[in-house]
């Protein structure tokens, strides 16, 4: 009994870390619009390169 309870309490809290599609999509076009020019989500693509 005790480990459902635990289980069903764990789920109500993780529920606020769920992201419905339309935040991701937010994010990723603030991302592109404000950081997309000087960084990347692509592996060794983390800035301006140094001089």
């Amino acid at each position: 009994m005790l480990r459902k309870q635990l289980l069903a309490a764990s789920l109500l809290l993780a529920l606020p870390l769920v992201l419905d599609q339309g935040e991701v999509t937010q994010g990723q076009s603030l991302f592109a619009a404000q950081c997309g020019v000087c960084h990347s989500t692509e592996a060794g693509m983390n800035g301006p390169a140094w001089r």
